[in-house]
């Protein structure tokens, strides 16, 4: 097993120019990320019983309750695209954080590493944080944000009479139904 700890993840932060401290309580190393889009806390967390550094930043935003599905579906769709990780959505309080988990059994990690997923963080924030803001806080549809066709107004009218046509599953209480006999 190649040893890695929170001060050589610190010390590499260091180098990299970057404020940073170490939280031994949490198992963290904490920074600022500063983007085009805003200054971001990032946490880097050491699991070494699966020998994986996470790189996450927490709460980019927030999405109301009635923008959740939009963000669901937005997230996922951004997602695709991203060749490293990408965005969480927790759709019971609407957070939407960045999480790139980083394998190091075996290997270690290095400085170059931690550059590289700190590069990745910042440009998918840059690129991407407005559409994150337009679906948290617009009025468009997943469509329009995106950039997607529209469904034809027949398409659409048989997608909004079936979305809420979930059949009810039947009671645990009562055995399967039977079909009537004649």
């Amino acid at each position: 097993m190649t040893e890695v700890t929170l001060e050589q993840v610190a010390s590499y932060c260091t180098e990299l120019g970057l404020m940073n401290r170490i939280d031994p309580e949490r198992q963290l190393v904490e920074m600022m990320l500063t983007t085009k889009q805003g200054s971001h806390l990032v946490y880097l967390r050491l699991d070494t019983e699966r020998e994986v550094l996470s790189v996450r930043i927490p709460m980019v935003a927030s999405a109301p309750v009635e923008r959740r599905a939009v963000m669901a579906r937005v997230i996922t769709h951004l997602n695709y695209n991203l060749l490293l990780k990408g965005f969480v959505f927790d759709l019971s309080d609407g957070e939407v954080a960045y999480d790139l988990p980083v394998p190091f059994r075996g290997i270690g990690i290095c400085r170059d590493q931690v550059s590289q997923c700190l590069l990745a963080a910042n440009w998918t924030l840059n690129t991407h944080m407005p559409t994150v803001r337009e679906a948290c806080w617009g009025s468009r549809s997943v469509e329009e944000i995106l950039g997607l066709p529209l469904p034809e107004p027949a398409d659409a009218l048989t997608q909004a009479l079936t979305d809420g046509a979930t059949p009810v599953p039947p009671s645990p209480d009562v055995g399967p139904i039977e079909p009537a006999r004649a």
